[in-house]
């Protein structure tokens, strides 16, 4: 298949979506090699920066998004993400790291607006 730049162009990027994430903890686990810590804090599941080589990427299809697109676009967030923080770091061994850019492109959209809840 030839591609075809007046069609490309016509093509519009996907408009980010924010949906509620209702997680319970804010500490991520990882016991990967490859990334220097084995725990991380994040307020964000998906990220707008879309690097491909991002290693939280697979967890947005445990949530019935795909890890590609969806994980760029559909941007769950973790509005306890402060009362979280602050019990995670009372515990005895608070050990976190930052799982990816500490933010969005959209922080002042979704300030603004609020996210929607996913379900």
């Amino acid at each position: 298949m030839e591609l075809n730049p007046s069609t490309l162009a016509e093509d519009p990027a996907p408009q980010t979506q924010f949906f509620k994430d209702t997680t319970r903890s804010i500490v991520t686990r990882n016991e990967s090699p490859d990334v220097g810590f084995d725990k991380s804090i994040n307020p964000y599941r998906g990220c707008e920066h879309g690097c491909v080589y991002c290693f939280t990427r697979p967890t947005h299809e445990y949530l019935g998004f795909s890890a590609g697109l969806d994980f760029e676009s559909k941007i769950l967030i973790k509005q306890d993400a402060p009362a979280l923080l602050r019990s995670a770091l009372l515990s005895p061994k608070p050990n976190l790291g930052d799982a990816r850019w500490p933010s969005e492109r959209s922080e002042a959209d979704i300030a603004h607006e609020g996210p929607r809840s996913h379900g």
